[in-house]
């Protein structure tokens, strides 16, 4: 009996040490979870709020704004009304393809609305604000705050609840809910001259709705810097105390997590609302809750920013550790009952192979998983037979978990980086075709893929229009002007149709897949919608000559990569539409010049030829006039030395 310590302390400590670098490793894993969860909700509420930032400093730079305040300052009446309908056309155009912004304004330097463009996101309406209902908004803060600022100056307000009338009181819409916004507005100049400014109402509620607990045991919370509540998932009615007039809606005034936290001490609270920049903030309360705070910003370089924060009940994020724990030392005492029954009868024999498991023991608790007992030992039909088998099985678990953590970790993070890479040589393109191009080939390079293409609807809504492919199959396709057609039943048409992910991971025995004679490799193939704004512009295909490729974790890459392209999409067709009609303005403003200056009729015709030909890409341009009898028309002008050679033989029709 004197060596039964010998015996069972060395097989207890071992099992202790090896429970508790698997619980710490869980522990670990856990956090990872949660702080991973907040880091992406963080990443989707600051890409969303890159837009309206993008959004206002175009607006500072387009021709129509230049126009409308070169307007203004000239106080030309007739100018400033041709402005107007050019600039609200263009706020028009990008309110209907954002819509995410409930007004886009031009206010004059003495508070009037100039021009309102409205987007109502229940009846999904865009519409200009008549004349009539324009109203002065000198005493708004942002008005305030935006007037005094110099040329190229950007004010962004609190996130706060629209409010209309005089005095201001909260906007209820038809459904009964509020509208929280976040105004963009920069001061526009012509020369050194204030004309007004240009203002971007943003719908705050589409980050609002970003904000979403972990787990069904988690709450989700929003906090501005002075500690009021934006989103409270636990009690929805604690939120916008800080709004005068908030309890109409059932809203409890001055709910704070400073003032009266209720769920947190006030030194939670504080440092909450205080957590740094760029960190993520982890702490346990008493109450027994994991918490993780970080702080949003609502644009670089800004003092406005947000606090984003989530809870869970270790209780329950636990409670299946606690049983394994609880199992693990029952393991513990039947190892140590053996150990006393063997002791008694065979202590001589159980020396030695109690020393190799606690070498084992040790290497598998510092990380080693190649070690195990000896074959000899795994092959006893006794206890200390079974406890290696144990050891064998538990060490080859955990080495396939920790192998499997770290390839999904190492996976997750170099397909992130491909993606962030992909999108940032997409944002710096300016023509559609070569951001097609750019993006079809880099995902099929970075991510080794058999055939990439990308599809766009047409402007119909009938046919799926092939854009850009990879390789020989896909200029071959290209000269063939493929198309498929949005009623189909291919892959493409039921990802417009269905706005999500359309996936066949073994084309050989799914019947929704289509065959290509040119793709004959093709074993796996999914369709990913290009998703802006609740509607389809176009479809990612990609396929792989490898069956069962697509994963929940890519498709939800690819999905987020396809919505970025299909936002850059956009913005780069609205660019090019912009400075296509501002040539266009621009040729007719010189033809209009032409005209007034030069007095000369037919040096004028063919000036005006000339002109029209080189500014729209024309192969010639003629003018006929009719003669004096009103029997002919006679060539008087043309392009070019064609133009001079035909006028002078005396052409007429």
């Amino acid at each position: 009996l004197y060596i039964l310590p010998l015996i069972i302390l060395p097989s207890v400590i071992i099992a202790l040490i090896v429970l508790n670098q698997w619980t710490s490793d869980v522990t670990k894993n856990v956090k990872r979870e949660e702080r991973n969860h907040i880091e992406d909700q963080k990443a989707l509420i600051e890409n969303l709020l890159q837009i309206p930032l993008q959004d206002i400093n175009y607006l500072r730079e387009i021709p129509a704004v230049n126009q409308f305040a070169q307007a203004i300052a000239s106080g030309d009446t007739l100018a400033i009304e041709e402005a107007r309908i050019v600039l609200t056309n263009n706020l028009f155009t990008l309110a209907n393809t954002r819509r995410l912004y409930s007004e886009l304004r031009f206010i004059d330097v003495n508070g009037f609305e100039q021009i309102g463009v409205e987007y109502d996101p229940l009846e999904k309406r865009v519409f200009v604000v008549p004349t009539e209902q324009l109203q002065n908004k000198a005493d708004r803060a942002y008005f305030i705050n935006t007037i005094s600022l110099p040329n190229g100056g950007l004010y962004i307000s609190p996130l706060d609840l629209r409010r209309e009338g005089t005095p201001p009181t909260i906007y209820i819409q038809a459904d009964g809910s509020v509208m929280p916004l976040i105004r963009y507005a920069t001061p526009i100049y012509f020369g050194n001259r204030l004309t007004g400014m240009v203002v971007i109402d943003f719908l705050a509620q589409e980050i609002l709705d970003l904000v979403q607990p972990n787990g069904e045991d988690g709450y989700a919370y929003l906090f501005n810097t002075e500690g009021y509540y934006l989103v409270n998932t636990r009690i929805p009615t604690r939120t916008f105390g800080f709004e005068p007039g908030i309890e109409v809606i059932g809203n409890e005034v001055g709910a704070n997590v400073l003032i009266n936290p209720r769920f947190f001490t006030p030194d939670e609270g504080r440092r909450l609302v205080g957590v740094a920049p760029n960190v993520i903030d982890e702490f346990t309360n008493a109450k027994g809750q994991l918490i993780h705070a970080i702080r949003v910003n609502i644009a670089p370089n800004n003092n406005n920013y947000l606090v984003l924060a989530a809870t869970r009940e270790e209780a329950v994020i636990y409670s299946e550790l606690q049983q394994i724990t609880f199992l693990g030392f029952a393991l513990i005492g039947i190892v140590a009952v053996a150990g006393v029954m063997l002791t008694l009868f065979i202590a001589r024999q159980i020396s030695r192979p109690i020393d190799e498991l606690g070498d084992v023991a040790q290497k598998l608790a510092t990380g080693d998983f190649t070690t195990t007992p000896s074959v000899a030992l795994a092959q006893r039909q006794d206890e200390l037979g079974e406890l290696s088998r144990a050891f064998i099985s538990m060490s080859n678990q955990i080495k396939e978990v920790v192998t499997s953590l770290e390839a999904r970790v190492t996976e997750r993070t170099q397909d992130l980086q491909t993606s962030a890479e992909i999108a940032a040589s997409a944002n710096q393109i300016r023509d559609i075709n070569d951001l097609l191009s750019l993006t079809v080939n880099l995902i099929r390079d970075r991510f080794n893929f058999y055939y990439t293409q990308v599809y766009i609807v047409d402007e119909t809504g009938e046919w799926a229009e092939l854009r850009d492919g990879t390789g020989y199959v896909g200029r071959k396709l290209l000269a063939q002007k493929h198309r498929l057609p949005t009623n189909g039943r291919s892959l493409v048409a039921t990802a417009i149709h269905t706005q999500e992910a359309v996936i066949v991971q073994d084309t050989s025995t799914d019947p929704n897949f289509l065959p290509n004679e040119l793709l004959p490799d093709t074993k796996s193939e999914v369709a990913i919608p290009l998703r802006s704004q609740n509607r389809v512009i176009g479809v990612l295909d990609i396929q792989h000559n490898v069956p069962n490729t697509f994963t929940e974790d890519s498709i939800r890459l690819f999905q987020s990569m396809a919505n970025q392209i299909a936002v850059t999409y956009e913005n780069v067709a609205l660019y090019q539409d912009t400075q296509k009609r501002a040539i266009e303005m621009e040729t007719v403003a010189d033809v209009g010049t032409e005209i007034v200056k030069n007095l000369d009729i037919h040096e004028l015709l063919f000036n005006v030829c000339d002109l029209t030909r080189d500014r729209f890409n024309l192969y010639h341009v003629h003018i006929y006039l009719l003669d004096d009898k009103k029997e002919y028309l006679v060539l008087s002008g043309g392009a070019g030395e064609i133009g001079k050679i035909m006028v002078t033989h005396g052409h007429k029709i």
